[in-house]
Protein backbone atom coordinates (compact mmCIF):
# COMPACT_ATOMS: atom_id res chain seq x y z
CA UNK A 1 0.00 0.00 0.00
CA UNK A 2 1.18 3.61 -0.70
CA UNK A 3 2.09 6.06 1.72
CA UNK A 4 -1.45 8.29 1.87
CA UNK A 5 -0.47 12.30 0.38
CA UNK A 6 -0.48 13.74 3.84
CA UNK A 7 2.48 11.34 3.95
CA UNK A 8 3.94 12.34 0.90
CA UNK A 9 3.70 16.29 1.98
CA UNK A 10 5.31 15.70 5.06
CA UNK A 11 8.14 14.14 4.06
CA UNK A 12 8.56 16.57 1.58
CA UNK A 13 8.97 18.85 4.52
CA UNK A 14 11.14 16.35 6.44
CA UNK A 15 13.75 16.62 3.09
CA UNK A 16 13.94 20.02 3.02
CA UNK A 17 13.90 21.12 6.89
CA UNK A 18 18.03 21.59 7.00
CA UNK A 19 18.40 23.31 3.65
CA UNK A 20 18.36 26.88 5.21
CA UNK A 21 19.33 26.04 8.78
CA UNK A 22 22.83 24.54 7.88
CA UNK A 23 24.41 27.45 7.09
CA UNK A 24 27.45 29.48 8.64
CA UNK A 25 28.65 28.88 12.23
CA UNK A 26 25.93 31.94 12.71
CA UNK A 27 25.84 34.80 10.07
CA UNK A 28 22.60 35.93 11.78
CA UNK A 29 24.51 37.45 14.71
CA UNK A 30 27.43 39.52 15.45
CA UNK A 31 28.26 38.40 18.89
CA UNK A 32 28.66 35.16 19.01
CA UNK A 33 31.55 34.58 21.17
CA UNK A 34 32.66 37.73 23.60
CA UNK A 35 36.89 37.95 23.02
CA UNK A 36 39.20 38.03 25.88
CA UNK A 37 39.29 37.54 29.95
CA UNK A 38 38.27 41.06 31.15
CA UNK A 39 36.49 41.82 28.00
CA UNK A 40 34.12 39.01 28.58
CA UNK A 41 33.62 39.25 31.88
CA UNK A 42 32.05 43.34 31.38
CA UNK A 43 30.18 42.18 28.69
CA UNK A 44 32.47 43.05 25.74
CA UNK A 45 31.80 46.13 26.41
CA UNK A 46 36.40 47.40 26.31
CA UNK A 47 36.28 49.68 23.41
CA UNK A 48 36.98 52.28 25.49
CA UNK A 49 39.59 50.43 27.91
CA UNK A 50 41.76 48.14 25.56
CA UNK A 51 44.91 48.69 27.98
CA UNK A 52 46.02 44.87 27.46
CA UNK A 53 46.59 42.52 24.16
CA UNK A 54 42.68 41.97 23.98
CA UNK A 55 42.65 45.70 22.71
CA UNK A 56 44.14 44.55 19.67
CA UNK A 57 40.98 42.75 19.23
CA UNK A 58 38.56 45.91 20.05
CA UNK A 59 40.49 48.81 20.17
CA UNK A 60 43.95 48.67 19.01
CA UNK A 61 44.50 52.54 20.00
CA UNK A 62 44.23 51.39 23.98
CA UNK A 63 47.35 49.45 23.79
CA UNK A 64 49.66 52.25 24.16
CA UNK A 65 48.37 52.82 27.45
CA UNK A 66 49.50 49.01 28.98
CA UNK A 67 51.45 48.66 31.36
CA UNK A 68 54.65 47.04 31.07
CA UNK A 69 56.89 46.48 28.45
CA UNK A 70 55.37 43.35 26.66
CA UNK A 71 52.28 41.86 27.84
CA UNK A 72 50.63 38.53 26.69
CA UNK A 73 47.66 36.88 26.88
CA UNK A 74 45.45 33.90 26.40
CA UNK A 75 41.75 32.42 26.91
CA UNK A 76 40.13 29.27 26.56
CA UNK A 77 36.75 28.39 26.33
CA UNK A 78 33.60 25.94 26.29
CA UNK A 79 31.38 27.56 23.95
CA UNK A 80 27.66 25.65 23.96
CA UNK A 81 24.74 26.74 21.86
CA UNK A 82 21.32 25.10 21.63
CA UNK A 83 18.16 25.96 19.51
CA UNK A 84 14.83 24.50 19.70
CA UNK A 85 12.78 24.93 17.01
CA UNK A 86 8.94 24.04 18.26
CA UNK A 87 6.40 21.81 16.00
CA UNK A 88 9.01 21.21 13.21
CA UNK A 89 8.10 17.85 12.22
CA UNK A 90 4.60 17.60 13.04
CA UNK A 91 4.25 18.01 17.06
CA UNK A 92 7.99 17.16 17.43
CA UNK A 93 10.73 19.77 18.59
CA UNK A 94 13.72 19.96 16.33
CA UNK A 95 16.86 20.85 18.58
CA UNK A 96 20.02 21.73 17.65
CA UNK A 97 23.21 21.50 19.77
CA UNK A 98 26.56 22.71 19.45
CA UNK A 99 29.64 21.71 21.63
CA UNK A 100 33.47 23.27 20.86
CA UNK A 101 36.48 23.72 23.21
CA UNK A 102 38.99 26.24 21.93
CA UNK A 103 41.84 28.61 22.14
CA UNK A 104 40.09 31.52 21.08
CA UNK A 105 42.21 34.30 21.97
CA UNK A 106 46.18 34.62 22.31
CA UNK A 107 47.63 38.17 22.19
CA UNK A 108 51.35 39.78 22.57
CA UNK A 109 52.49 43.82 22.57
CA UNK A 110 55.50 45.26 22.56
CA UNK A 111 56.51 49.10 22.63
CA UNK A 112 58.73 50.04 19.29
CA UNK A 113 59.21 52.76 17.28
CA UNK A 114 57.91 55.35 19.90
CA UNK A 115 54.29 53.15 19.49
CA UNK A 116 52.77 49.56 20.30
CA UNK A 117 53.43 46.82 18.07
CA UNK A 118 51.07 43.90 18.49
CA UNK A 119 50.26 40.77 17.16
CA UNK A 120 46.84 38.37 17.80
CA UNK A 121 44.31 35.45 16.83
CA UNK A 122 41.13 35.37 17.78
CA UNK A 123 38.34 32.86 16.94
CA UNK A 124 34.87 34.89 16.98
CA UNK A 125 32.44 32.53 15.98
CA UNK A 126 32.87 28.69 16.30
CA UNK A 127 30.14 25.78 15.61
CA UNK A 128 30.43 22.00 15.92
CA UNK A 129 27.59 19.63 15.87
CA UNK A 130 27.94 16.03 15.71
CA UNK A 131 23.98 15.20 16.25
CA UNK A 132 21.93 11.60 15.56
CA UNK A 133 18.21 12.30 15.97
CA UNK A 134 15.03 10.34 15.30
CA UNK A 135 11.66 11.38 14.47
CA UNK A 136 8.33 9.39 14.67
CA UNK A 137 5.42 10.30 12.08
CA UNK A 138 3.11 7.33 12.93
CA UNK A 139 0.50 10.10 14.02
CA UNK A 140 0.68 11.24 10.41
CA UNK A 141 -0.46 7.62 9.25
CA UNK A 142 -2.41 4.75 10.12
CA UNK A 143 -1.52 2.02 11.92
CA UNK A 144 -0.46 -0.17 9.39
CA UNK A 145 2.30 2.26 7.75
CA UNK A 146 4.74 3.38 11.04
CA UNK A 147 7.64 5.57 9.87
CA UNK A 148 10.44 7.12 11.28
CA UNK A 149 12.68 10.29 9.84
CA UNK A 150 16.24 9.85 10.98
CA UNK A 151 18.81 12.93 10.64
CA UNK A 152 22.59 12.35 11.12
CA UNK A 153 24.91 15.08 10.41
CA UNK A 154 27.89 16.62 11.27
CA UNK A 155 28.81 20.08 10.46
CA UNK A 156 32.01 22.32 11.83
CA UNK A 157 32.02 25.91 10.90
CA UNK A 158 34.93 28.12 12.15
CA UNK A 159 35.99 31.68 11.87
CA UNK A 160 39.94 32.72 12.20
CA UNK A 161 40.87 36.07 12.99
CA UNK A 162 45.17 36.87 12.84
CA UNK A 163 47.17 39.79 12.18
CA UNK A 164 49.16 42.36 13.45
CA UNK A 165 48.44 45.86 15.05
CA UNK A 166 50.09 48.86 15.35
CA UNK A 167 48.91 51.86 17.92
CA UNK A 168 51.07 55.44 18.39
CA UNK A 169 50.01 58.31 21.18
CA UNK A 170 49.03 62.08 19.69
CA UNK A 171 49.64 62.81 23.15
CA UNK A 172 49.18 61.77 26.67
CA UNK A 173 44.92 62.03 25.78
CA UNK A 174 44.87 61.18 22.16
CA UNK A 175 45.83 58.04 20.32
CA UNK A 176 45.18 55.50 17.51
CA UNK A 177 46.00 52.42 16.20
CA UNK A 178 45.29 49.89 13.44
CA UNK A 179 44.35 46.18 12.98
CA UNK A 180 44.98 44.14 10.25
CA UNK A 181 43.41 40.38 10.05
CA UNK A 182 43.72 38.18 7.78
CA UNK A 183 40.37 35.88 7.57
CA UNK A 184 39.90 32.42 6.97
CA UNK A 185 36.29 30.98 7.15
CA UNK A 186 36.33 27.20 7.20
CA UNK A 187 33.19 24.98 6.68
CA UNK A 188 33.02 21.24 6.54
CA UNK A 189 29.21 19.50 7.20
CA UNK A 190 28.21 15.94 6.16
CA UNK A 191 24.58 15.47 6.27
CA UNK A 192 22.98 12.28 5.82
CA UNK A 193 18.68 11.56 6.25
CA UNK A 194 16.30 8.69 5.33
CA UNK A 195 13.27 8.43 5.59
CA UNK A 196 11.83 4.63 6.45
CA UNK A 197 8.39 3.54 5.58
CA UNK A 198 6.82 0.23 5.35
CA UNK A 199 6.49 0.40 1.59
CA UNK A 200 10.31 1.90 1.06
CA UNK A 201 12.78 4.19 1.88
CA UNK A 202 14.37 7.10 1.21
CA UNK A 203 17.90 8.38 1.50
CA UNK A 204 20.07 11.26 0.78
CA UNK A 205 23.42 11.91 1.66
CA UNK A 206 25.33 15.69 1.08
CA UNK A 207 28.89 16.94 1.70
CA UNK A 208 29.40 20.54 1.74
CA UNK A 209 33.18 21.71 1.96
CA UNK A 210 32.99 26.07 2.15
CA UNK A 211 36.35 28.42 2.74
CA UNK A 212 36.52 32.17 2.18
CA UNK A 213 39.72 34.34 2.79
CA UNK A 214 39.82 38.03 3.28
CA UNK A 215 41.20 40.97 5.73
CA UNK A 216 39.59 42.82 8.41
CA UNK A 217 41.26 46.18 8.81
CA UNK A 218 40.31 47.97 12.38
CA UNK A 219 41.06 51.42 13.01
CA UNK A 220 40.58 52.75 16.49
CA UNK A 221 40.79 55.81 17.97
CA UNK A 222 40.89 56.76 22.24
CA UNK A 223 40.21 59.98 23.75
CA UNK A 224 40.73 60.88 27.81
CA UNK A 225 39.02 63.98 27.58
CA UNK A 226 38.52 64.08 31.31
CA UNK A 227 41.44 62.28 33.96
CA UNK A 228 38.53 59.37 34.81
CA UNK A 229 36.63 59.55 31.53
CA UNK A 230 37.80 57.79 28.18
CA UNK A 231 36.08 57.40 25.01
CA UNK A 232 37.14 54.92 22.29
CA UNK A 233 35.87 54.32 18.74
CA UNK A 234 36.47 51.60 16.31
CA UNK A 235 35.83 51.33 12.48
CA UNK A 236 36.02 47.87 10.21
CA UNK A 237 34.60 46.16 7.46
CA UNK A 238 35.85 42.71 6.23
CA UNK A 239 36.46 41.98 2.69
CA UNK A 240 36.51 38.63 1.22
CA UNK A 241 38.88 38.26 -1.56
CA UNK A 242 38.56 34.57 -2.16
CA UNK A 243 35.44 32.09 -1.76
CA UNK A 244 34.78 28.63 -3.08
CA UNK A 245 31.81 26.16 -2.33
CA UNK A 246 32.08 22.45 -3.07
CA UNK A 247 28.58 20.46 -2.67
CA UNK A 248 28.42 16.51 -3.52
CA UNK A 249 24.99 15.02 -3.39
CA UNK A 250 23.65 11.20 -3.27
CA UNK A 251 20.55 9.66 -2.91
CA UNK A 252 18.97 6.51 -2.78
CA UNK A 253 14.90 5.06 -3.08
CA UNK A 254 13.44 1.87 -3.26
CA UNK A 255 9.89 3.47 -4.52
CA UNK A 256 9.54 6.67 -6.40
CA UNK A 257 6.62 7.06 -4.78
CA UNK A 258 8.01 7.87 -1.07
CA UNK A 259 9.71 11.04 -2.60
CA UNK A 260 8.97 11.51 -6.64
CA UNK A 261 11.90 13.73 -7.68
CA UNK A 262 13.36 11.75 -10.54
CA UNK A 263 15.55 14.58 -11.78
CA UNK A 264 18.13 14.65 -8.16
CA UNK A 265 17.35 11.09 -7.03
CA UNK A 266 17.21 8.81 -10.20
CA UNK A 267 19.67 6.24 -10.10
CA UNK A 268 21.72 7.21 -7.14
CA UNK A 269 22.73 10.65 -9.09
CA UNK A 270 25.90 12.73 -7.76
CA UNK A 271 25.71 16.76 -8.00
CA UNK A 272 28.95 18.14 -7.46
CA UNK A 273 29.24 22.22 -8.03
CA UNK A 274 32.38 24.51 -7.31
CA UNK A 275 31.75 28.30 -7.17
CA UNK A 276 34.57 30.33 -6.88
CA UNK A 277 31.95 33.63 -6.54
CA UNK A 278 29.42 32.26 -4.12
CA UNK A 279 30.69 34.65 -1.11
CA UNK A 280 28.70 35.09 1.63
CA UNK A 281 29.07 36.17 5.68
CA UNK A 282 30.41 39.36 4.79
CA UNK A 283 29.79 41.65 7.56
CA UNK A 284 28.41 45.17 7.28
CA UNK A 285 30.47 48.35 8.63
CA UNK A 286 30.71 48.33 12.41
CA UNK A 287 31.41 51.40 14.21
CA UNK A 288 31.32 51.38 17.54
CA UNK A 289 31.93 54.31 20.34
CA UNK A 290 32.54 53.05 24.13
CA UNK A 291 32.60 55.15 27.34
CA UNK A 292 34.38 54.33 30.32
CA UNK A 293 34.18 56.27 33.98
CA UNK A 294 37.42 55.35 36.24
CA UNK A 295 35.23 56.10 39.41
CA UNK A 296 38.30 55.15 41.54
CA UNK A 297 40.97 53.13 41.65
CA UNK A 298 38.70 50.47 42.71
CA UNK A 299 35.51 50.76 40.34
CA UNK A 300 35.59 51.12 36.78
CA UNK A 301 32.27 51.26 34.39
CA UNK A 302 31.68 51.22 30.54
CA UNK A 303 29.12 51.56 28.39
CA UNK A 304 29.20 50.38 24.06
CA UNK A 305 27.08 50.96 21.37
CA UNK A 306 27.84 49.19 18.07
CA UNK A 307 26.37 49.54 15.01
CA UNK A 308 25.85 47.43 11.83
CA UNK A 309 24.84 49.38 8.60
CA UNK A 310 21.83 47.85 6.77
CA UNK A 311 23.83 45.17 3.80
CA UNK A 312 22.67 42.82 1.54
CA UNK A 313 20.05 40.97 3.16
CA UNK A 314 21.03 42.18 6.58
CA UNK A 315 19.04 44.58 8.38
CA UNK A 316 20.69 47.43 10.46
CA UNK A 317 20.74 47.42 13.99
CA UNK A 318 22.59 48.00 16.87
CA UNK A 319 23.82 46.62 19.92
CA UNK A 320 24.83 47.73 23.61
CA UNK A 321 26.41 46.54 26.02
CA UNK A 322 27.82 47.49 29.22
CA UNK A 323 30.00 46.19 32.48
CA UNK A 324 31.47 46.95 35.47
CA UNK A 325 34.31 45.88 37.31
CA UNK A 326 36.05 46.67 41.07
CA UNK A 327 39.46 45.29 42.75
CA UNK A 328 38.74 44.20 46.90
CA UNK A 329 41.66 42.75 49.32
CA UNK A 330 44.19 44.01 47.04
CA UNK A 331 44.91 41.53 44.36
CA UNK A 332 40.99 40.17 43.29
CA UNK A 333 38.51 41.81 40.47
CA UNK A 334 34.99 41.21 39.94
CA UNK A 335 33.85 41.97 36.99
CA UNK A 336 30.06 41.44 35.53
CA UNK A 337 27.95 43.02 32.50
CA UNK A 338 24.95 42.96 30.19
CA UNK A 339 24.76 43.07 26.73
CA UNK A 340 22.33 42.57 23.62
CA UNK A 341 22.65 39.96 20.44
CA UNK A 342 20.10 40.99 18.16
CA UNK A 343 19.48 39.28 15.21
CA UNK A 344 20.71 40.78 11.72
CA UNK A 345 17.43 39.04 9.71
CA UNK A 346 14.39 40.78 8.69
CA UNK A 347 11.15 39.92 11.16
CA UNK A 348 9.72 36.69 10.18
CA UNK A 349 5.86 37.84 8.60
CA UNK A 350 3.09 35.59 7.68
CA UNK A 351 2.71 34.53 3.86
CA UNK A 352 6.33 34.59 2.84
CA UNK A 353 9.07 31.37 1.65
CA UNK A 354 12.46 31.05 2.78
CA UNK A 355 13.18 33.34 5.30
CA UNK A 356 15.98 33.01 8.19
CA UNK A 357 15.86 32.67 11.70
CA UNK A 358 15.32 35.60 13.79
CA UNK A 359 15.93 35.73 17.58
CA UNK A 360 17.36 38.71 19.48
CA UNK A 361 19.60 37.54 22.61
CA UNK A 362 19.81 39.66 26.11
CA UNK A 363 23.06 38.57 27.60
CA UNK A 364 25.18 38.27 31.00
CA UNK A 365 28.54 37.78 31.99
CA UNK A 366 30.85 37.63 35.32
CA UNK A 367 34.21 36.63 35.94
CA UNK A 368 36.70 36.86 39.12
CA UNK A 369 40.47 37.50 38.52
CA UNK A 370 43.29 36.56 41.04
CA UNK A 371 46.81 39.17 40.46
CA UNK A 372 50.15 38.73 41.26
CA UNK A 373 52.58 41.21 40.22
CA UNK A 374 53.49 40.04 36.68
CA UNK A 375 50.65 37.73 35.97
CA UNK A 376 46.63 36.92 36.24
CA UNK A 377 44.36 34.31 36.43
CA UNK A 378 40.55 34.33 35.31
CA UNK A 379 37.19 32.42 35.31
CA UNK A 380 34.28 33.19 34.07
CA UNK A 381 31.14 32.82 31.78
CA UNK A 382 28.77 34.71 29.58
CA UNK A 383 24.80 33.32 28.89
CA UNK A 384 22.54 34.46 26.39
CA UNK A 385 18.91 33.62 25.60
CA UNK A 386 16.40 34.73 23.58
CA UNK A 387 12.68 33.62 21.64
CA UNK A 388 11.95 34.26 17.96
CA UNK A 389 10.58 32.73 14.63
CA UNK A 390 11.74 30.78 12.40
CA UNK A 391 10.88 29.29 8.77
CA UNK A 392 13.16 25.90 8.60
CA UNK A 393 11.26 24.30 5.51
CA UNK A 394 12.22 26.07 2.53
CA UNK A 395 8.55 25.62 0.58
CA UNK A 396 6.43 26.04 3.37
CA UNK A 397 4.43 29.07 4.70
CA UNK A 398 4.80 27.40 8.18
CA UNK A 399 6.53 29.46 10.73
CA UNK A 400 8.30 28.34 14.02
CA UNK A 401 8.74 29.21 17.54
CA UNK A 402 12.28 29.36 18.30
CA UNK A 403 14.35 29.55 21.92
CA UNK A 404 18.07 29.52 21.62
CA UNK A 405 20.52 29.37 24.54
CA UNK A 406 24.37 30.11 24.46
CA UNK A 407 27.01 29.23 27.07
CA UNK A 408 30.64 30.03 27.41
CA UNK A 409 32.63 28.73 29.93
CA UNK A 410 36.44 30.18 30.23
CA UNK A 411 39.61 30.11 32.03
CA UNK A 412 41.91 32.77 30.97
CA UNK A 413 45.77 33.36 31.91
CA UNK A 414 47.58 36.75 31.53
CA UNK A 415 51.41 37.63 32.17
CA UNK A 416 53.50 40.88 31.89
CA UNK A 417 57.38 41.41 32.23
Amino acid sequence: MLLTTRTLQFFAIAYLILSQSLASADALHYTNIIIGDRAAGMGGSYSAISDDPTGLYYNPAGTVYAVGSNLSGSMNALHFSQTHYKKALGDQTWVRTSIALLPNFFGVTQPFGGGTLGFSYAIPDSTIENQQQKFSIKSLLDNNNPTDFIINFNNQDVVYNIGPSYAFKFSDRLSAGITLYGIVHQQRTIFNQEFQAATGYHWVNSYRNYEEYGIRPILGLMWSPLDKISIGATFSQPRIFYAKDALQLSCARNNSAIYPDTATCANGKIIISNSADNIRNIKPWNTEISVAYFQSTSLLMTATASAYENFSANTPLVNIASGIEYYFLGNYALRSGLFTNFSNSPDTTAGRLGQSDHVNLYGFTFSLSNFTRSSSLTGGFSFSTGEGHAQVVADSLVIQDVSMYVLSLYLSASYSY
